[in-house]
């Protein structure tokens, strides 16, 4: 049971980085450090925040290899039907 909630808090403090503008770490760490140790928390905080970051840039820079393909084939059928 205190898993689901720790990891609940957790997954509440990373939604509010989008809202408010604060780094995951900030965030992050106040809430773990409602569960742990502070040397703890650091520790999962930092963690956690190199994780996100390597999966934000992974997702984020498929996203925009995906964007491109997908215009690049566009403009590639534009030219081949003559429309551009």
């Amino acid at each position: 049971m205190s898993y689901i909630v720790i990891c609940t808090v957790a997954c509440l403090a990373s939604g509010l980085t989008f809202l408010s503008g604060f780094g995951l770490g900030t965030l992050l760490l106040p809430a773990l450090a409602l569960f742990f140790p502070v040397e703890q928390a650091v520790a999962a905080a930092f963690a956690g925040a190199v994780v996100g970051k390597r999966v934000l840039r992974s997702v984020t820079m498929e996203g925009i290899r995906h964007l491109v393909a997908g215009l690049l084939v566009i403009v590639g059928l534009g030219l081949v039907a003559g429309l551009l």
